[in-house]
C-alpha cells in the first residue's frame, strides 16, 4: 500500500526532528511511502530542520502554509499528497518502527469486512523514557474512563472496535472518502477537527476501526498550566462542534455543562442542609479512584499528581465550554 504520511506543525523546532526521524526507521518499504510536513510559517527554526531532513532523505517535502491552523494545514496536506492512503501524526509524536505496517495490515484486513471503512487507527501514550512526574501522571490519568470518557484520544483498548472518532495523530485514511465529505471543516481551526470530521464520515455511513496494536508516543503538555489550557480550549472546541452537530454533545458531554452549575449551587447552599453538600463527595471519591489507577499503573506514589491531573482537566473542560456557550460565538 502507498501511503501518503501528513505532519501538521508550528512552531515544533523542539519535537520535528524526533517525529521525522522515527518516520525514517519505519520498517516499510522506503518507495511507497511519501512524508509531507505542511508547516504554518513557523517563527523559529521548525523548516530549518524539515529542510535539512529532506537533504538526507528526498521522501520529506515541505509545504508552507500561511493560513497557519491545523485544519487547513490538514486540508492542504491531502490535496498535496500523491497517494490514495493518508495517514496523519503530530510533530510532538514519535511513531514506533511497526507503526505503519500495523495500520496498512489492519485497513487490508478490516476493509474486507466493511466495505464502507474509513480509517484505522489507534491511542496515544507518553513516551516510555519521559521522566517528567506530571506527564506521567497525566498519562495515567488520559489511559481511564475518567479521563478520557472512553475515548480512544488517551485511553489503551485491548480489542478491535469500530468507534465513534479517531485522532488524527495516529490515524490512516481513505483519501478518497476524505474529500467525499468535504475533508477538515475550517471554521475549526486548531481544535476538534477530527472530531468533527469523524462525525461526517459516519453520518455519510462510513466506519471507523480502532487497531489496538498501533500506539504512537506523544509529548504531552510539559506543565499543568500549559494542560490547563489545553483543555479549557478543548471545552470550547466541544460547543463549537456541537452548534454545528448537536449529537456530538451527547450525555457524556452534557456532564461538564452541569458540572460548574451544580458545585456553585452546592456551596451557595451550605446552610440548606446536607443533601446540598452531597455534590462534594466528588473530591474524595476522586481521590480514591486516583488511588486505584496509580496503583493499577503500578505507579502509586504518583496518586496526588494523578488527582490534580483529573482536577484540574475536568474543571479546565468545563469552564471551557461555559465561556464559548455563553460567548454566543459559532467558530473556535
Amino acid at each position: 500500500m502507498n501511503v501518503s504520511i501528513i505532519i501538521v506543525t508550528y512552531n515544533e523546532e523542539q519535537n520535528i526532528a524526533d517525529c521525522l526521524q522515527s518516520l525514517l526507521n519505519l520498517d516499510y518499504p522506503e518507495k511507497q511511502v511519501e512524508i509531507l510536513v505542511v508547516d504554518g510559517c513557523s517563527t523559529d527554526r521548525t523548516q530549518d530542520v524539515v529542510r535539512g531532513f529532506i537533504k538526507r532523505d528526498k521522501r520529506i517535502r515541505l509545504i508552507s502554509n500561511p493560513e497557519r491552523t491545523i485544519a487547513s494545514n490538514r486540508n492542504m496536506g491531502i490535496r498535496e499528497s500523491r497517494y490514495n492512503r493518508i495517514a496523519f501524526v503530530d510533530a510532538d509524536c514519535i511513531v514506533p518502527e511497526n507503526w505503519l505496517k500495523v495500520l496498512t495490515e489492519a485497513f487490508n484486513r478490516y476493509v474486507r469486512e466493511e466495505p464502507n471503512l474509513a480509517a484505522v487507527g489507534g491511542s496515544n501514550v507518553p513516551p516510555q523514557e519521559d521522566r517528567n512526574r506530571f506527564r506521567t501522571a497525566l498519562g495515567i490519568m488520559l489511559n481511564s474512563y475518567l479521563g478520557s470518557l472512553g475515548s480512544v484520544q488517551g485511553k489503551v483498548f485491548h480489542k478491535s472496535k469500530t468507534v465513534k472518532s479517531l485522532a488524527c495523530l495516529n490515524v490512516l485514511f481513505d483519501r478518497q472518502k476524505l474529500v467525499e465529505v468535504g475533508m477538515f471543516d475550517l471554521e475549526m481551526k486548531n481544535l476538534g477537527e477530527d472530531a468533527e470530521l469523524n462525525y461526517r464520515l459516519r453520518e455519510k455511513g462510513y466506519s471507523l476501526m480502532y487497531v489496538p496494536g498501533s500506539l504512537v508516543y506523544h509529548k504531552l503538555r510539559v506543565s499543568p498550566g500549559k494542560w490547563t489550557v489545553n483543555m479549557f480550549r478543548y471545552g470550547q472546541g466541544r460547543i463549537v462542534m456541537a452548534r454545528k452537530h448537536p449529537a456530538l454533545l451527547g450525555f457524556h458531554y452534557t456532564l461538564p455543562l452541569i458540572f460548574l452549575p451544580v458545585f456553585s449551587l452546592s456551596l451557595l447552599s451550605i446552610r440548606a442542609g446536607w443533601f446540598w453538600l452531597f455534590p462534594l463527595l466528588y473530591f474524595p471519591v476522586l481521590f480514591v479512584y486516583s488511588l486505584f489507577v496509580s496503583i493499577r499503573n503500578k505507579k502509586w506514589y504518583l496518586v496526588l499528581w494523578v488527582f490534580y491531573c483529573y482536577l484540574i482537566t475536568h474543571w479546565s473542560y468545563s469552564a471551557g465550554m461555559w465561556q464559548k456557550l455563553l460567548s454566543g460565538q459559532k467558530t473556535m
